[in-house]
């Protein structure tokens, strides 16, 4: 338990995982003065997480699959790792590789696209933790009753035969965007054909109005921000005009303030997509999916990093200031710090080294 003002939090689930790959991400952009004991301790930290034991066969029953490779979203979890922490611990891990490279940790990374190439749906997209479950519909998921009718027998089995994707571990546009960011930071290119069955998912995936719907974050406009920079990773066209869709949601959710936010309540109605009072973190990461989309509105990302800069605490870091990740949707979300410091350093390091370019 953690003491905030006079509350308790409770830690349901440990995050080190997905804590240490941001704020790895986030040092090594600070420079060289940033980097040292501190970020060798925590690539090998990563490396220590990988999992090395096979995943239950149920999570991936295909024939020859790789089962073995993959990061979980907490040191231990072992036979639960998810594609959504792979492909960020291989976009720190990359990073890393550009400098040295030891055997263990081009090992690491090679076994980590291998397993995240196994786990690729059949409609072109990654689910999070189990391969080849039914697929979602286009758009947001969570919109309707899903509650059982004790009542009504048939309709009870059919909820059992034919269970709703809520139920299940569809492939999530979010989930693909960070995946393509690892491939992406190991090299894995647009001419790849998984490559371009992910592209095409997230393509069949985008709302009308330009943004993607997220299942593991609040709401569209962090899953819209992180997919842009996985498609810049994979040296997708960013011109393209279903890249420029999303930029012009983006630009038209930001606050007088400079900042970005979004209310969860954007799960029960699409229609407060994109709007809410200004976060840190989702700023930090509207400010990188901007900039890898090399946006020409470059007033908005100046106005951006101000609001960051203003919202920076004397110590040095940020709040979350509202709600940024979701555990089931639309009604039960979590919150922990080290995204929200990690996210914004991130974002103004990268500001910083595209205006000196």
């Amino acid at each position: 338990m953690k003491r905030r003002g006079d509350a308790l939090d409770v830690c349901a689930m440990d995050n080190d995982v997905w804590s240490t790959a941001l704020a790895a991400m986030a040092l090594r952009a600070a420079g060289p003065a940033s980097r040292g004991e501190t970020l060798r301790r925590a690539y090998a930290y990563l490396l220590s997480c990988q999992s090395r034991v096979p995943m239950p066969a149920e999570n991936q029953r295909r024939a020859g699959a790789r089962r073995t490779g993959g990061w979980p979203f907490q040191r231990g979890n072992d036979t639960m790792p998810d594609t959504d922490d792979t492909g960020v611990v291989l976009a720190a891990l990359c990073e890393e590789a550009k400098d040295r490279a030891p055997r263990d940790l081009y090992r690491a990374i090679d076994d980590g696209v291998a397993w995240l190439r196994d786990m690729q749906n059949p409609d072109g997209g990654f689910p999070t933790f189990v391969w080849g479950l039914p697929s979602k519909a286009p758009g947001p998921m969570f919109t309707r009753d899903l509650r059982m009718a004790l009542d009504d027998p048939k309709a009870l089995l059919a909820s059992f035969v034919r269970p709703a994707p809520e139920y299940g571990d569809p492939a999530l546009e979010g989930v693909t965007g960070r995946v393509l960011w690892g491939l992406g930071a190991a090299g894995v290119t647009r001419e790849d054909p998984a490559v371009c069955q992910a592209i095409d998912f997230l393509r069949s995936q985008q709302c009308d109005f330009g943004a993607w719907w997220g299942r593991w974050k609040a709401c569209y406009l962090a899953e819209t921000a992180t997919i842009l920079i996985g498609l810049a990773a994979v040296g997708e066209d960013m011109t393209s005009d279903y890249v420029k869709r999303a930029v012009r949601f983006m630009l038209g959710c930001q606050n007088e303030d400079g900042g970005f936010g979004e209310s969860a309540g954007a799960y029960r109605d699409p229609g407060q997509a994109g709007r809410g009072a200004s976060m840190p973190p989702v700023t930090a990461y509207v400010v990188l999916g901007l900039l890898a989309a090399r946006t020409a509105s470059i007033s908005a990302v100046d106005d951006a990093v101000l609001y960051l800069l203003r919202t920076q605490r004397q110590d040095g870091l940020w709040d979350n200031a509202g709600w940024l990740h979701t555990f089931i949707p639309p009604d039960l979300l979590y919150v922990y710090d080290a995204p929200a410091h990690a996210l914004p350093l991130l974002a103004l390091c990268t500001y910083r080294r595209r205006i000196e370019c």
